[in-house]
């Protein structure tokens, strides 16, 4: 901008920087899914790796969800009662994990919401545990996950559930045309191979015990056994009675998986070849919306949230920070640039920050935010805060 004033002092804000149609903060676009993984590896690096991977989806034959129904409907007929229902039931999940513990004391979170095809919601939810009630051997992971049938005659409930949300449907020769298919090969890498313990490996999950015990059900018409078992946490299954599939990540390799999957965007339905230089009309032909997700949209629920707190902080050399601005209203570039030299940068103000603390000259740059507050109003600057919560 300097550099263009000093050439042309008329110059206007049309023939330099760069125009921004879909910043960050809308919701399901390009650079909104760069930042949401860049803020949660930046989680992962603080904490030193993800310890769980949850997957939930919502059940349509919930209780909560049918006693609404009017004589005639069905669940289908009333996505509203589904998006309400889930996302009380995600809530409470959220409350059992971080307040109660139930699978260890977890320090951060990250989470995110999709809709299926056939329209229902579900969460990818990735759990980070205290380095006390990280799951260091296969003991540990034995007794919080489980991917076999529980005991039908001590724990029949149980058993009835994991039968109705968490077997894994019969696909290969049994059923070649299951949508899981991918050629003559299951997506999902099911059958299962049978485990007599627990094993830790360099693979992207912990290779769960799957016990040849003879047990066989029948399940849709067609016989069943541990070779089909989705992962769970049997108190989890049995409080919420829903498909809630539980993974231990037991490697760093599954980390760039875990967070490609979980940002991965929505679906296309409708893909233009070439390249579209139209990046509203690139979002909206790619972008599916069903029933659930215009409800849970006009509900203003959350459709991604991240904890702790990640604060975003510049990098740039001298006088060559962003600047933003809006030609419609600051068209004099003179007056923009005035402004942006007055203004300190979360850098800038980093240096400044150093001269007056002395006790900032403990911290690395990423890791201020845990110990100072960048203020952004009036004249900004990094003020010493009293509970340090965020992450740089």
């Amino acid at each position: 901008m300097v550099d263009a004033l000093a050439s042309d002092a008329n110059a206007t804000g049309n023939a330099i920087g760069q125009c921004t149609i879909l910043p960050s903060s809308f919701v399901g676009g390009t650079c909104y899914m760069i930042q949401n993984c860049q803020d949660a590896l930046a989680i992962n690096r603080h904490f030193h790796g993800a310890d769980l991977f949850i997957t939930i989806t919502a059940n349509p034959n919930w209780p909560e969800v049918t006693r609404e129904l009017l004589p005639g409907q069905t669940s289908s007929d009333r996505p509203d009662l589904i998006v309400c229902v889930f996302h009380a039931k995600v809530t409470q999940l959220l409350d059992d994990l971080e307040k109660h513990g139930v699978m260890g004391h977890t320090v951060a979170r990250v989470w995110t919401i999709e809709f299926q095809k056939c329209g229902l919601p579900h969460m990818h939810l990735i759990v980070f545990l205290h380095p006390a009630h990280k799951l260091h051997t296969p003991e540990d992971i034995d007794l919080l996950i489980s991917a076999e049938f529980p005991d039908e005659h001590e724990q029949s409930e149980l058993c009835e559930l994991v039968k109705k949300l968490m077997v894994h449907n019969p696909c290969g020769t049994q059923n070649p045309q299951s949508p899981c298919m991918d050629g003559n090969k299951c997506s999902k890498s099911f059958p299962k191979p049978f485990r007599e313990q627990t094993t830790v490996s360099d693979d992207s999950y912990a290779n769960l015990w799957r016990r040849n015990n003879g047990k066989k059900h029948i399940i849709n018409g067609k016989e069943v056994d541990n070779h089909w078992v989705v992962p769970h946490s049997p108190w989890v299954i049995w409080k919420y009675r829903c498909h809630i599939n539980v993974e231990c990540i037991s490697s760093v390799k599954a980390i760039k998986y875990i967070y490609k999957y979980v940002y991965k965007g929505h679906d296309c339905t409708t893909m233009e070849f070439g390249t579209c230089q139209d990046e509203v009309k690139q979002y909206l032909d790619a972008c599916y919306v069903s029933a659930c997700e215009a409800l849970w949209r006009i509900y203003h629920f959350k459709m991604h949230q991240e904890q702790p707190n990640v604060v975003h902080l510049q990098v740039h050399l001298t006088n060559q920070q962003l600047v933003s601005w809006d030609e419609n209203v600051a068209p004099n570039l003179q007056q923009v640039v005035a402004q942006a030299a007055e203004k300190d940068t979360t850098l800038t103000a980093y240096f400044k920050a150093n001269e007056q603390f002395p006790e900032a000259h403990n911290y690395l740059y990423q890791d201020f935010p845990m110990h100072f507050v960048w203020m952004t109003k009036g004249n900004k600057r990094w003020k010493m805060c009293q509970q340090g919560d965020a992450i740089g």
